[in-house]
């Protein structure tokens, strides 16, 4: 990570499974089609959409290492990006994407629309250009950004609270991400260790007191206590990440952000490509306290320009289908 930020070390946690580090991962080149019963990565097929526990099992269906994308991996391949400069653009306009005026960048629609008709979606994997790859070649991972949301596992919001499943534990055939998973961990706000989590009642209720914690929470334009703000800018708690900030009365310390930061829970520079956003409420319902909210990666077909490679949704729950589509990724298990 030192070889992205100076002042990080170590291997990316996407990298550590069960304490052993890994050579390799792979990620499906594009979004996802589950055919018999298993999430596949296909060329120019129409993507899939399910719920992200459907999703998740289709994705362990293929076998030992298989496993629906993590969090961590989505948060990897962000810092690549960073890294080596790419920008990658997507189908985030109906069809085309809202960062090309002239329609030249543009997909092949389900529905046969041409690209910018308001009747036109979702287009087939991999059909767009270059500019579609996240390194900006054919060979590149495709479809990132836009098309349909991405749901990854290993990250989410419980009541206010960041929790993760540490490194890429997650990625085990066997780990447990269910709402009541003893592998949450939370986040210490001083030291950027994980810990157990603040929040373990039931989500019907409203999250703890905050002036008894110490975890890293996030929360719609808040000053509070070791609380990273979303900002209000555009859409209500929709705002592009320049407009998140870390000024609550008792701010997250460095170690602490550093562990957001690798986890693309927060901006790895001050500015980024496009004007991507994260949405964890809205004006009417801020915080959504006692509700687990689970991470959407990427963004969809409309909406723009708050959808990217940076973007980040945090209001939708495990059995919620609102135009998902996951991604297959491989380690050597």
């Amino acid at each position: 990570m030192s070889t992205v930020d100076a002042s990080m070390s170590g291997t990316h946690p996407a990298f550590i499974v069960n304490g052993k580090e890994l050579d390799r991962i792979l990620i499906g080149t594009y979004e996802g089609r589950v055919l018999n019963g298993e999430l596949l990565s296909n060329a120019y097929v129409a993507p899939s959409s399910d719920t992200m526990l459907n999703l998740a099992a289709y994705a362990r269906a293929n076998g030992k290492g298989f496993h629906l994308m993590s969090n961590a991996e989505w948060a990897m391949l962000q810092m690549l990006a960073v890294k080596n400069g790419y920008s990658p653009l997507g189908n985030t306009s109906f069809g085309k994407s809202d960062n090309d005026a002239a329609a030249d960048y543009n997909g092949a629609n389900v529905n046969g629309y041409p690209a910018g008709d308001s009747r036109a979606g979702t287009i087939f994997t991999g059909s767009g250009p270059i500019q579609y790859r996240l390194d900006g070649k054919f060979t590149g991972i495709s479809d990132l950004v836009g098309n349909q949301f991405e749901p990854v596992i290993g990250m989410r919001l419980a009541g206010n609270e960041i929790q993760v499943i540490p490194d890429n534990d997650v990625a085990q055939m066997d780990a447990d991400w269910g709402a009541t998973s003893a592998a949450w961990r939370a986040i210490d706000a001083v030291t950027g260790e994980y810990i157990k989590p603040t929040f373990t009642g039931s989500f019907a209720n409203k999250d703890y007191v905050a002036t008894t914690q110490k975890s890293v929470r996030m929360s719609y334009n808040s000053t509070e206590p070791y609380t990273i703000s979303t900002g209000a800018s555009g859409w209500g708690a929709y705002g592009p990440y320049s407009g998140m900030s870390n000024k609550g009365t008792t701010p997250v310390s460095i170690a602490a952000m550093n562990v957001l930061k690798k986890m693309g829970l927060f901006p790895m520079r001050d500015a980024l490509p496009g004007n991507d956003g994260i949405q964890i409420g809205n004006a009417a319902n801020p915080d959504l306290n006692g509700i687990e909210r689970l991470m959407w990666r990427g963004g969809y077909f409309w909406d723009a320009p708050n959808q990217g490679l940076y973007s980040a949704h945090l209001v939708y729950q495990r059995a919620g289908i609102n135009n998902a589509s996951g991604r297959i990724a491989y380690y050597d298990a």
